[in-house]
């Protein structure tokens, strides 16, 4: 059972109560355990009459760990697990943005995790999403709670890891990738060994690992046929992303499928110029994200008059929908568990 506390619960909870005294007696409270006199890290205070001690000293005698998290002002408290019955545990952080909608989650987030775990036994595999939003609303809605970055690294570091792989699910390294590295860095030196992994795509190597992937969800594709991948967009540079992908697949031989981005460039505009120019009538739709979540189901393949879908039948265009994310793909999960080997093998500097 696991209990997150708020801060006014926390400060009441800081201290447990033992009894009634006067102040007269306070150097003489000793408390002991199996015979055993125990020095507390905080002394004893006395508050209106009565002694209170420290509860990270009581609940980790009975078997718990207890984590703070300055961000949120939170003490987490975790009675699965003893700091001592894990001490040096190895474990690998999947990071995503994450997503409300369950059924894709179980295929393409889960997919991964579970694609890591099973390459690496011997690690604790464990999630985390970036997005809040997306945390409070699964909380609220389905009573499921999901932890963020920083408060998945102060459970690890309350409960004795030595080794802490992070593994982030983003596409790119963007804003959401740029904020882990924050928490990463405010990390750094908790565990002895301590990695950030590379986002899907981050080198050359990446695109071109990333195509010859795409390649295996592609279908049999004539003259008029073509794939248009919507992805999310951003105004980070990282949305550069987008255009050397849409390289590479030029490069590799891949002519008939195109590139868009929701909320960056190319737009759905710069997609259907290209799709005309070409002269291509018959449009597969797909999502360029790891989850096919609520850009995927509403802005791509809805009959929502502004979804892409309604907009290309519009402008006269045959469309079918592929709703199935990168992280069902079982290459792309490959990709990931490669990035996950590159942080495990690399060396300490």
């Amino acid at each position: 059972m696991k209990k997150k506390l708020g801060l006014v619960l926390c400060f009441v909870l800081l201290f447990t109560f033992i009894g009634v005294v006067g102040p007269e007696s306070l150097a003489a409270v000793k408390v002991t355990v199996d015979g055993e006199t125990v020095d507390f890290d905080s002394e004893p205070q006395i508050i209106d009459g009565r002694v209170l001690v420290p509860i990270r000293f009581v609940l980790e005698k009975i078997g718990a760990s207890v984590a703070w998290i300055e961000e949120t002002k939170t003490v987490v408290i975790d009675t699965e697990a003893s700091p001592e019955m894990i001490e040096g545990k190895k474990g690998i952080l999947v990071v995503s943005f994450g997503t409300s909608y369950p059924e894709t989650r179980k295929v393409t987030i889960k997919a991964t995790e579970e694609k890591i775990a099973k390459e690496y036994p011997d690690y604790d595999v464990r999630r985390a999403f970036t997005s809040q939003m997306i945390i409070n609303i699964i909380e609220k809605r389905d009573g499921i709670v999901i932890d963020n970055p920083r408060e998945a690294l102060s459970k690890m570091k309350a409960e004795g890891f030595s080794e802490v792989i992070i593994q982030p699910l983003h596409i790119m390294e963007g804003s959401e990738y740029n904020d882990l590295e924050k928490t990463y860095y405010d990390f750094e030196g908790t565990f002895e060994k301590f990695e950030l992994g590379r986002s899907l795509l981050s080198t050359i190597d990446d695109y071109k690992v990333g195509v010859e992937a795409l390649k295996t969800q592609l279908p049999e594709m004539s003259d008029g046929e073509g794939v248009v991948l919507m992805g999310h967009g951003t105004h980070h540079s990282a949305n550069a992303t987008y255009a050397c992908f849409q390289s590479v697949l030029k490069t590799k031989g891949v002519d008939n499928v195109y590139v868009g981005t929701v909320e960056g460039y190319p737009a759905y505009e710069d997609v259907v110029k290209s799709l005309k120019n070409d002269g291509v009538d018959q449009v597969t739709l797909m999502p360029f994200m790891v989850v096919a979540g609520d850009h995927a189901q509403n802005d791509m393949a809805s009959d929502a008059e502004d979804s892409w879908k309604t907009m290309l039948e519009n402008e006269g265009f045959d469309v079918e929908i592929y709703l199935h994310g990168l992280g069902e793909n079982l290459s792309f999960q490959n990709m990931y568990v490669e990035h996950v080997q590159e942080s495990i093998s690399r060396e300490k500097e």
